[in-house]
């Protein structure tokens, strides 16, 4: 029969030699990368991971500055809503305002359910200038130098007569919580 106190001081011993390598294998490889980190003599060398660490910290700057939105198409209007370029929707009362041009305009038996303005979202409504298309798609929206840029690209509405040069009065929803910010709609 075993001793258990012999097989726990085998067992006790057995972790301090396998610290004991693991710090010897740290110390070898703290050795080998002096050695090679050593300039040789007569030879050019290019210091790369310096011009790396300085590219990947300008690509952070830029790409913190601009933030991508979420955000969701509601309708393009064909009509005016606001006789302004752009509209910031940020109480309930100014949607209810909207939708009742809206539901004026469309005359039909069911009216358009009215959003609600809720504390983690913002409603947009822009007339962008139309080029050689009936209607816009948007393909981006980001915030960036404190102003909010939406890219767009034509598109060709077959819900609107095809010669129609008439900006829509387009309302987007965005997924975050924006206060009034000057914007800029830039074609793709």
């Amino acid at each position: 029969m075993k001793n258990p106190a012999s097989s726990a001081s085998l067992n006790e011993s057995k972790p301090s030699i396998t610290i004991k390598e693991n710090e010897d294998r740290k110390q070898e490889d703290l050795k080998s990368e002096k050695n090679s980190a050593q300039p040789v003599e007569n030879a050019s060398t290019v210091d790369f991971s310096t011009s790396v660490d300085k590219v990947s910290k300008v690509t952070s700057t830029v790409s913190a500055t601009k933030e991508i939105l979420s955000f969701e198409e509601v309708n393009h209007y064909p009509y005016s809503l606001t006789s302004k370029n752009y509209l910031w929707i940020d109480d309930q009362e100014k949607m209810d305002e909207i939708f009742s041009i809206i539901h004026k305009q469309s005359g039909g038996l069911r009216l358009a359910p009215i959003p609600t303005i809720m504390d983690d979202s913002s409603y947009l409504i822009f007339k962008p200038t139309l080029k050689n298309s009936n209607d816009i798609e948007i393909t981006e929206i980001y915030l960036q130098n404190n102003i909010l840029n939406i890219n767009v690209k034509p598109l060709e509405n077959p819900d609107l007569r095809a010669g129609s040069r008439i900006s829509p009065n387009v309302l987007v929803k965005i997924l975050k919580k924006i206060t009034d910010k000057k914007i800029n709609i830039n074609y793709k």
